[in-house]
């Protein structure tokens, strides 16, 4: 032990016999000190020396060394201490002090009074000082981050709530709260989870509880004990919270409560909606199927009507009026047929078949078809399958051929001169299947046309449809038909240069084929 006073006993190689475990102390990194009041004099541990950072040498051993060292805002602060100390016997408090050095330290002194004299004043105390500096910054810390944490919490948008392990509430934010108003009033720290259900459920809070109360209670008690659980709950009001729980490593549980009102209310209108509309698809649909009937056998009348009378008549002026009767019934025929085809399209209710063909032979019954109305306008047309075409694959025939008739009817229709091709692809070493393409020299299209080709109702422009008719159904059709087998089609094409459509379809080998 040190002694910076000249009038120190020379036997004070120690503060005094009462600190005979201060060598103990002094190993844990507190100092140990005595003071007499009545003498001034003051007597620091090794340990209180390095606390303060005042060597033996330089250290005057009386009070005035200590409060010397104090911040000067803890100097007023330690003489009330002082004054409370003589009262009371012993007190605590921490202060800050700045050493010689220019450190600021903290310290927490522990003072006793062993000593009175016969007026009650202290002669003899005694104390230890502890540096706090690192826990006290430590602490600091830990505050700014529960700080920073608990406004992260209040600022969150949607319930937050946090139970210790003992399921009793630690902290809660306000939406939280909100999102229970008529267990507000108890949500307070230390209310357990089972107690504001139970207040929840005598307050109507739950009407799903209802008239099943006590088994509700112990069905989310349980779901609550699991710790990890993620559910929709009706609230009073008409409102729907999601509440999702997980448990923490440490037993606590943390909460989410999200209100979804709103968006049950727009799945539930979305759901309306969406029953309207296939409810608007099928009777739009049934009243397609009945006017196209309604219009088709008068219809097909007039066109028979038309070529019974056309065998009777010899003069050209009477038969060239029936040929334009029949085209126009044909063509009215054919809108109707392409209005109804992608009206079950559109629904959805398109059945495909899956059976076996060859790509090939179709190609060639369907160019077959077009051939006559290839010639009467002098064009060329080619139909170019591969061997490998010629085998056995899966598929609908029937759906394939009215997506070749479609282009190969667009390609005959708009191609004034020149030629035209259908050619049919297939990999012998690829079983997935097929590629078709229709190629013509006709009028083309620009980049804006042919990137609304396949749009329902669309035509290049209308002046095509003034010329050519059709309600601009068919390439619409076409790429329904396509997509519904799981297939892709692609367009080439510019102005004055001809189209070329691709589409690829997935048509597996037929496994009895010889391929």
């Amino acid at each position: 032990m040190a002694e910076g006073d000249a009038r120190a006993h020379p036997a004070a190689a120690k503060p005094a016999a009462g600190l005979a475990l201060a060598d103990l102390v002094e190993a844990a990194g507190i100092g140990v000190w005595e003071y007499f009041p009545d003498e001034d004099r003051l007597v620091w541990s090794p340990a209180t020396h390095d606390i303060f950072g005042v060597p033996p040498d330089r250290f005057t051993g009386d009070y005035g060394a200590f409060t010397g060292a104090l911040a000067p805002e803890y100097r007023a602060v330690v003489d009330v201490e002082f004054e409370n100390l003589a009262r009371d016997g012993a007190n605590t408090h921490e202060m800050r002090i700045l050493r010689p050095d220019g450190a600021a330290r903290w310290v927490r002194t522990f003072s006793r009074v062993l000593a009175r004299d016969d007026a009650g004043r202290p002669t003899r105390i005694v104390g230890t000082n502890q540096d706090i500096t690192d826990l006290r910054a430590a602490g600091l810390r830990a505050e700014a981050a529960e700080a920073r944490l608990t406004q992260a919490v209040r600022a969150l948008p949607f319930g937050f709530v946090l139970h210790d392990a003992e399921d009793r509430l630690v902290m809660c934010n306000q939406p939280y709260l909100d999102m229970n108003p008529l267990t507000a009033a108890i949500l307070r720290p230390g209310v357990t989870v089972e107690t504001v259900m139970r207040h929840g459920l005598a307050a109507g809070e739950y009407p799903e509880a209802e008239g099943r109360e006590a088994a509700w209670l112990a069905e989310r008690l349980a779901l609550h004990a699991t710790g990890d659980n993620d559910f929709e709950q009706r609230r009073e009001g008409g409102r729907w919270l999601r509440s999702i729980t997980r448990r923490a490593p440490n037993g606590d549980t943390v909460g989410l409560r999200i209100d979804i009102t709103e968006a049950k209310q727009l799945t539930r209108s979305l759901e309306e909606s969406r029953r309207a509309a296939e409810a608007a698809s099928e009777a739009k649909s049934r009243f397609l199927a009945t006017m196209s009937h309604e219009i088709r056998t008068p219809l097909n009348g007039v066109l028979g009507m038309a070529e019974l009378l056309s065998r009777k008549l010899s003069d050209p002026e009477h038969l060239a009026m029936l040929a334009v009767i029949r085209d126009s019934g044909r063509l009215l025929v054919s809108v109707i047929n392409d209005v109804l085809d992608f009206s079950r399209l559109d629904a959805g209710k398109v059945t495909l078949e899956h059976a076996a063909f060859s790509p090939a032979d179709l190609a060639r019954q369907v160019g077959a078809v077009h051939a006559v109305a290839a010639a009467e306008k002098g064009l060329a047309l080619t139909i170019d399958a591969a061997p490998a075409a010629g085998a056995a694959r899966l598929g609908d025939a029937m759906r394939i051929a009215q997506v070749l008739h479609n282009l190969l009817g667009n390609a005959v229709k708009f191609t004034e001169a020149g030629a035209i091709t259908l050619s049919v692809a297939a990999d012998a070493a690829d079983a997935a299947g097929a590629t078709f393409t229709v190629r013509d020299q006709g009028i083309g299209m620009t980049a804006d046309q042919a990137a609304r080709v396949f749009d329902a109702f669309a035509q290049a422009d209308s002046s095509i449809t003034r010329r050519f008719g059709g309600a601009g159904l068919g390439l619409a059709i076409v790429k329904q038909l396509v997509d519904a087998m799981g297939g892709t089609i692609a367009l080439d094409t510019a102005p004055q240069q001809g189209a070329t459509f691709t589409a690829w379809l997935p048509l597996p080998l037929a496994e009895n084929d010889g391929a």
